[in-house]
């Protein structure tokens, strides 16, 4: 089952992805809990594109160039409720 929420603390500030409660089948990408973009339909390619610091956002990109984001989803934490638990398949 896919988790509803993932996070990553990046040592500069926790990344998120959440699944959107406005827009079914999209996910929110935050950063300290502000809004981002929500323009993922598949968390997976955001780890992967935030490991390779492709935000798409050049302040964002800037900001965490040099720091270690995994791009493995299962890498992150998730969590379906407030508390969370490490990902594992």
């Amino acid at each position: 089952m896919e988790s509803k929420y993932y996070e990553f603390d990046t040592g500069k500030g926790i990344l998120s992805l959440s699944a959107s409660k406005t827009c079914p089948g999209f996910w929110d990408f935050c950063f300290n809990g502000i809004l981002i973009h929500s323009k993922y339909t598949d968390p997976d390619q955001a780890a992967y594109d935030f490991n390779k610091g492709d935000f798409g956002i050049h302040s964002l990109d800037t900001k965490l160039n040099k720091i270690y984001v995994p791009s493995d989803i299962t890498q992150w934490r998730r969590s379906k409720r407030k508390s969370l638990e490490v990902a594992s398949n």
